[in-house]
Protein backbone atom coordinates (compact mmCIF):
# COMPACT_ATOMS: atom_id res chain seq x y z
CA UNK A 1 0.00 0.00 0.00
CA UNK A 2 1.42 3.37 -0.95
CA UNK A 3 1.95 6.28 1.45
CA UNK A 4 -0.77 8.19 -0.40
CA UNK A 5 -3.29 5.40 0.15
CA UNK A 6 -2.39 5.15 3.86
CA UNK A 7 -2.80 8.92 4.28
CA UNK A 8 -6.15 8.83 2.46
CA UNK A 9 -7.35 5.98 4.68
CA UNK A 10 -6.22 7.85 7.79
CA UNK A 11 -8.07 10.96 6.65
CA UNK A 12 -11.19 8.92 5.90
CA UNK A 13 -10.94 7.26 9.32
CA UNK A 14 -10.52 10.63 11.03
CA UNK A 15 -13.52 12.05 9.21
CA UNK A 16 -15.59 8.98 10.07
CA UNK A 17 -14.62 9.32 13.75
CA UNK A 18 -15.65 12.96 13.74
CA UNK A 19 -18.99 12.08 12.16
CA UNK A 20 -19.58 9.32 14.70
CA UNK A 21 -18.69 11.71 17.53
CA UNK A 22 -21.17 14.27 16.24
CA UNK A 23 -23.86 11.60 15.85
CA UNK A 24 -23.28 10.52 19.47
CA UNK A 25 -23.65 14.12 20.62
CA UNK A 26 -27.02 14.34 18.85
CA UNK A 27 -28.11 11.03 20.38
CA UNK A 28 -27.24 12.35 23.85
CA UNK A 29 -29.10 15.60 23.11
CA UNK A 30 -32.18 13.67 22.00
CA UNK A 31 -32.15 11.71 25.29
CA UNK A 32 -32.18 14.98 27.23
CA UNK A 33 -34.96 16.30 25.00
CA UNK A 34 -37.01 13.19 25.76
CA UNK A 35 -36.45 13.72 29.50
CA UNK A 36 -37.55 17.35 29.16
CA UNK A 37 -40.71 16.33 27.30
CA UNK A 38 -41.47 13.73 29.96
CA UNK A 39 -41.10 16.34 32.73
CA UNK A 40 -42.97 19.18 31.06
CA UNK A 41 -46.04 17.07 30.34
CA UNK A 42 -46.68 17.02 34.10
CA UNK A 43 -46.50 20.81 34.53
CA UNK A 44 -49.91 22.49 34.70
CA UNK A 45 -50.46 24.45 31.46
CA UNK A 46 -51.20 27.66 33.36
CA UNK A 47 -47.68 27.67 34.78
CA UNK A 48 -46.13 27.45 31.35
CA UNK A 49 -48.53 29.45 29.23
CA UNK A 50 -49.89 32.16 31.51
CA UNK A 51 -47.07 32.32 34.06
CA UNK A 52 -49.37 31.30 36.92
CA UNK A 53 -47.77 30.58 40.26
CA UNK A 54 -48.48 27.55 42.40
CA UNK A 55 -51.43 27.43 44.75
CA UNK A 56 -50.91 26.92 48.49
CA UNK A 57 -51.99 23.30 48.03
CA UNK A 58 -49.42 22.73 45.29
CA UNK A 59 -46.64 24.16 47.49
CA UNK A 60 -47.31 21.59 50.23
CA UNK A 61 -44.68 18.96 50.91
CA UNK A 62 -45.12 15.98 48.63
CA UNK A 63 -46.82 17.95 45.86
CA UNK A 64 -46.38 16.30 42.48
CA UNK A 65 -46.11 19.73 40.83
CA UNK A 66 -43.23 20.75 43.12
CA UNK A 67 -41.56 17.39 42.45
CA UNK A 68 -41.95 17.96 38.71
CA UNK A 69 -40.43 21.45 38.93
CA UNK A 70 -37.61 20.02 41.04
CA UNK A 71 -36.95 17.46 38.28
CA UNK A 72 -36.91 20.35 35.80
CA UNK A 73 -34.26 22.23 37.81
CA UNK A 74 -32.17 19.05 38.03
CA UNK A 75 -32.46 18.55 34.27
CA UNK A 76 -31.38 22.14 33.58
CA UNK A 77 -28.34 21.68 35.80
CA UNK A 78 -27.41 18.49 33.95
CA UNK A 79 -27.93 20.09 30.54
CA UNK A 80 -25.57 22.89 31.53
CA UNK A 81 -22.95 20.36 32.64
CA UNK A 82 -23.06 18.35 29.41
CA UNK A 83 -22.94 21.56 27.37
CA UNK A 84 -19.93 22.85 29.32
CA UNK A 85 -18.22 19.50 28.78
CA UNK A 86 -18.70 19.87 25.01
CA UNK A 87 -20.90 16.77 24.82
CA UNK A 88 -23.64 18.31 22.71
CA UNK A 89 -23.57 20.33 19.47
CA UNK A 90 -23.37 24.12 19.89
CA UNK A 91 -26.65 24.70 18.06
CA UNK A 92 -28.44 22.36 20.46
CA UNK A 93 -26.92 24.20 23.41
CA UNK A 94 -28.18 27.53 22.10
CA UNK A 95 -31.73 26.10 21.98
CA UNK A 96 -31.38 24.62 25.46
CA UNK A 97 -29.94 27.87 26.81
CA UNK A 98 -32.93 29.85 25.52
CA UNK A 99 -35.28 27.24 26.99
CA UNK A 100 -33.57 27.25 30.39
CA UNK A 101 -33.67 31.02 30.57
CA UNK A 102 -37.35 31.06 29.55
CA UNK A 103 -38.12 28.36 32.11
CA UNK A 104 -36.44 30.28 34.91
CA UNK A 105 -38.55 33.32 34.07
CA UNK A 106 -41.70 31.38 35.00
CA UNK A 107 -42.85 32.69 38.41
CA UNK A 108 -43.30 29.22 39.94
CA UNK A 109 -39.79 28.17 38.89
CA UNK A 110 -38.35 31.45 40.20
CA UNK A 111 -40.06 30.92 43.55
CA UNK A 112 -38.93 27.29 43.76
CA UNK A 113 -35.37 28.29 42.89
CA UNK A 114 -35.29 31.05 45.52
CA UNK A 115 -36.86 28.89 48.23
CA UNK A 116 -34.99 25.63 47.72
CA UNK A 117 -32.09 25.82 45.33
CA UNK A 118 -30.36 29.16 45.64
CA UNK A 119 -27.99 27.57 48.15
CA UNK A 120 -26.32 24.17 48.22
CA UNK A 121 -25.36 22.22 45.11
CA UNK A 122 -26.12 23.64 41.67
CA UNK A 123 -23.16 26.05 41.75
CA UNK A 124 -22.73 25.86 37.97
CA UNK A 125 -26.42 26.56 37.36
CA UNK A 126 -26.35 29.42 39.87
CA UNK A 127 -23.41 31.04 38.04
CA UNK A 128 -25.18 30.59 34.69
CA UNK A 129 -28.40 32.15 35.95
CA UNK A 130 -26.54 35.03 37.63
CA UNK A 131 -24.61 35.72 34.41
CA UNK A 132 -27.93 35.89 32.56
CA UNK A 133 -29.69 38.16 35.05
CA UNK A 134 -31.83 35.47 36.68
CA UNK A 135 -29.93 34.77 39.87
CA UNK A 136 -32.43 36.53 42.08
Amino acid sequence: MSDTNVKAMAMDTGTACQEIGLALKYILASQYTARYQNIVKDVPPGLLLQGDNLTQEEWKKGSSVVATLHAYVDLCAEELQVANAGQIPEGVWQNWKEGILAGFRIPAVQTLWKEFFQRGPYEELRKFLNANGLGG
